[in-house]
């Protein structure tokens, strides 16, 4: 088992999610009994944990996004953050002919 911590997060604040929006229909449809809450409780209880365990295995088995290059990084951003008043200068970017 993989991760249980990202999965007991995930299926909770989904059975969380899924009970609160029950309750708020309920209560904007007019009902204000006990039932309501029975009803919300295992609502969430049931739709709430499968689509949390569904989407839990979902996070679990996506590829990790690569970080994209991009011409904007500076190695010089060390330096800068210890003395921001000294002056860099930057690459041409890639669109920009050096001529």
């Amino acid at each position: 088992m993989r991760l249980p911590l990202m999965r007991l997060t995930v299926v909770s604040v989904s059975m969380a999610v899924t009970t609160g929006a029950v309750i708020v229909l309920g209560l904007t449809a007019g009902y204000h009994d006990w039932m309501l809450f029975a009803v919300a409780a295992t609502f969430g209880f049931v739709v709430g944990g499968a689509f949390g365990l569904i989407f839990a295995r979902w996070l679990r088995e996506a590829q990790t996004p690569l970080r994209p290059e991009s011409p904007s990084m500076d190695p010089e951003a060390a330096r800068r953050a210890v003395r921001p008043q000294a002056r860099v200068a930057y690459p041409p970017a890639p669109q920009q002919s050096i001529a």
